[in-house]
């Protein structure tokens, strides 16, 4: 008895709910019954497009590495319902999908139709071929048509949102939902988005709000590893809590912004004042935050301190003297997810072991950095005129003018270019400085570490 293989797909995620799926399904059984095969899989692709070949990295794509790793055996058969159903893209793209199947020894069948298309049977029939490209040329004109109908439709969507505020979608910030023709406030969500505002505005920082929602048991918008810190900043930043929406469109393939941003599209939650004082609150933190100062190091150990508990990475904690002082901590303990490890390693106790090692290692002698150093220094001067004017325009920019705004951002951006590549030229010099490789640096610290610390 031959094998069978079945493939099921539609586009949109809503047509579970409907027949499709029965109907594919109840015909590639039907069929398999009919010409004695057995049917051992079913790969689906439900809720996905084949117009650009987002399949393939499906349960399609699936199936075709089981065909080069000679899992489907040659004389098995692929059912599917039409040639729409395996390839909506380009017809030469769709009949190259269609031949690397059939050149696999594998009858290809439409059970729509009843036909079955396999390498022999194309060799005595050529008109076969032409049967499956006519297809697929229909396929793929027929999604055009429905894509300009659809971006016709988005279009009109955007210039009604604009003309008369009409929600585009169901789509909205998770503290709001769409009810009838407006969103409204999902008030128990509004008050945390309230919450985070009133809090950074005070001067808590974005990981001791994270941890205190998640000790509250406030559960988060989305479903996740609770509250963290980069959630806490996507919403401190988002304009929608001011009612403001950017419409995008794509061009040539990447989304873009379509027009300026729409005015009261959403119930606005936050002032336009206290925005902005949040905006100045989070930047004068940041850059008053300890880290990396010139050539200063804060911690030797990122990226390298693991907790013995989760095996999370650890994170560096200084709250000084009187708490205690520099210490590493399990960054997971800290959100208060997924790890109880509280216990806090003095951090300059580890140091002091690590440095004491320092001078047995050997270092490659005679590499020449200067002119990097020269270029960092440079860069560093240039990086402290940013700075005070990021922290000046911090200032002005409380009293919510959209220009100064703008050119806070431009400014932030350019000051993240600079760290980013002083970064880069400050590890440089420490590649061209270490003889020893990773393993080896991990190896002394282990050993180290497991003494007397």
């Amino acid at each position: 008895m031959a094998l069978a293989y079945s493939y099921i797909r539609f586009s949109h995620p809503g047509q579970v709910e409907g027949d499709s799926l029965r109907r594919q399904l109840e015909a590639s059984e039907r069929y398999a019954a009919e010409h004695d095969l057995e049917l051992v899989k079913s790969y689906q692709d439900l809720g996905t497009s084949a117009f650009k070949g987002a399949h393939r990295k499906g349960s399609l794509g699936l199936f075709l590495k089981a065909i080069q790793a000679g899992e489907v055996p040659r004389g098995s058969f692929f059912l599917v319902e039409n040639c729409d159903r395996l390839s909506r893209e380009d017809p030469l793209e769709a009949l190259d999908l269609f031949r690397s199947i059939t050149k696999a020894g594998i009858t290809i069948v439409t059970t729509d139709d009843g036909y079955a298309y396999s390498t022999e049977s194309m060799a005595n029939n050529p008109m076969q071929l032409m049967i499956w490209i006519m297809g697929a040329i229909r396929g793929n004109g027929e999604s055009h048509r429905k894509a300009q109908v659809l971006r016709k439709s988005w279009a009109e969507k955007r210039r009604r949102a604009r003309a008369d505020l009409k929600p585009l979608s169901r789509m909205c910030p998770r503290w709001l939902a769409l009810a009838g023709e407006a969103y409204e406030p999902i008030p128990d969500r509004v008050d945390v988005v309230r919450r985070v505002f009133n809090e950074l505005e005070g001067g808590v920082g974005v990981h001791k709000l994270a941890q205190r929602l998640n000790q509250e048991g406030i559960p988060p918008f989305a479903h996740g590893d609770g509250w963290q810190h980069s959630i806490l900043l996507q919403i401190a930043h988002n304009r929608a809590v001011l009612g403001e929406f950017q419409p995008h469109t794509k061009i040539s393939g990447r989304r873009e912004p379509d027009g300026p941003p729409i005015k009261n599209y959403f119930p606005p939650v936050i002032s336009e004042q206290q925005f902005y004082r949040v905006q100045a609150a989070l930047l004068r933190r940041r850059f008053n935050a300890p880290g990396r100062k010139g050539k200063g190091f804060s911690n030797l150990f990122t990226g390298l301190a693991r907790c013995e508990a989760c095996d999370g990475s650890m994170t560096y904690r200084d709250r000084g003297a009187r708490s205690g002082g520099a210490t590493l901590v399990c960054a997971r303990a800290l959100r208060k997810q997924q790890c109880s490890n509280t216990l806090r390693y003095n951090y300059k106790n580890i140091e002091a072991r690590v440095l004491s090692i320092i001078p047995k290692v050997q270092f490659q002698a005679n590499v020449d950095t200067s002119d990097i150093d020269k270029d960092i220094s440079a860069k560093q001067v240039e990086r402290d005129a940013i700075v005070a004017e990021v922290q000046q325009l911090a200032d002005l920019v409380q009293i919510g003018s959209s220009t100064l705004a703008e050119r806070l951002l431009m400014a932030e951006e350019k000051l993240r270019e600079f760290d980013r590549e002083m970064t880069r030229q400050q590890d440089e010099i420490m590649r061209l400085l270490s003889r020893n490789s990773v393993a080896d640096v991990k190896d002394k610290l282990s050993n180290m570490l497991e003494g007397n610390v």
